[in-house]
């Protein structure tokens, strides 16, 4: 049996499906990609601008020293807090840059 997550979604079938196999309806209907510029990317997704346009990001190691707070902060974001700090700066240079 394929793996499946706690709903039961079979992961393997789904990724195999071609956009023609997608049967759409009234509660899921087609979309079209300006309908997903307003869209927040899920953990998983690298790299991510204030606007929400998804953007290649090369990610390099660093060491750097922050208050006990906000490191507290992030990692009780849990899984993935290391990009939901990265994104935070990331929005913070975007906001920031003329």
């Amino acid at each position: 049996m394929a793996p499946t997550n706690q709903r039961g979604t079979d992961w393997g079938r789904l990724k195999g499906l071609e956009d023609g196999d997608v049967e759409f309806d009234e509660d899921a209907p087609p979309t079209r990609p300006e309908d997903w510029n307003e869209a927040t990317p899920h953990r998983g997704v690298r790299g991510f601008l204030a606007d929400r346009r998804v953007v290649e990001t090369h990610k390099v190691t660093a060491t750097v020293s922050l208050d006990e707070e906000v490191l507290r902060y992030f990692k009780n974001q849990g899984e993935g807090w290391q990009g939901k700090l990265n994104a935070a700066l990331r929005e913070y240079v975007a906001a920031h840059t003329k």
